[in-house]
């Protein structure tokens, strides 16, 4: 497992893959400074429209597209809207996509600068000075991105994510989820005894996966352990028969 998402899976500290969309919401709101917000028949427009009752503005990019939920988060603090009348199997996978974006993008970052400087670099962190040379210096060396939010609601004309930013944040929540959810050491022998479709509603019913989210994991594993094992017989000079 890479560091950054052990050290993710970490701070989540989930203990049941299984738990239910109420124990989820208890474990992070819990531990996180998180506020959860259950909105029917979510959209971009209702996040936006919720928040700018409480703090006018634009907070985000709201064009119209499908999402199961969003997280906003200023100061260490988040929001977690998510949509109730989701099927609980797409609800437990938003709330912890979500808090992964969190957790990832926000609560880390924040804890390794706080860590390298202490509390003098919270009005850097929330806004309220730019940092020192030698402050932008020492969080650049750390890896401590500096005020940087990436609007993930944001879209091309086709409908797909605007930037590789957005990709890469997207793909890094989706893996922090899965582990939480699904953890590779419980999935890798199902992949490697089942077939593929077999797996996958393996993973359907036995850890609770969307479909869409199953087909993904299973996928990517499979492509994994082949391109291992490629790599392990090239290594040894053995020809795949």
């Amino acid at each position: 497992m890479e560091s950054w998402l052990q050290e993710a899976v970490e701070a989540c500290a989930l203990k049941d893959c299984h738990a239910s969309v109420h124990d989820l919401l208890d474990c992070f709101c819990g531990q996180f400074h998180i506020r959860p917000v259950a909105l029917p028949r979510f959209t971009p427009q209702t996040a936006q429209d919720w928040l700018s009752r409480r703090s006018p503005g634009q907070w985000f990019t709201t064009q119209d597209h499908d999402l199961h939920g969003f997280m906003a988060w200023w100061r260490g603090h988040g929001i977690l809207f998510f949509d109730n009348q989701r099927k609980e199997a797409e609800q437990r996978f938003t709330i912890v996509h979500e808090v992964a974006h969190f957790v990832l993008e926000e609560w880390l970052p924040r804890r390794r600068a706080l860590s390298v400087f202490g509390p003098e670099i919270l009005p850097v962190l929330d806004g309220e000075r730019a940092p020192s040379p030698e402050e932008a210096l020492t969080l650049f060396f750390e890896q401590v991105p500096l005020n940087l939010r990436t609007d993930l609601m944001a879209r091309d004309a086709s409908g797909g994510y605007a930037s590789r930013d957005v990709v890469v944040a997207e793909h890094r929540a989706d893996r922090v989820a899965l582990e939480l959810l699904a953890p590779v050491e419980r999935v890798l022998p199902l992949v490697k005894q089942l077939s593929r479709e077999d797996a996958i509603r393996s993973l359907q019913f036995q850890f609770h996966l969307p479909v869409v989210k199953a087909t993904e994991y299973i996928d990517g594993l499979r492509r994994r352990l082949r391109m291992s094992r490629f790599s392990i017989a090239e290594f040894l000079g053995v020809e795949e028969g």
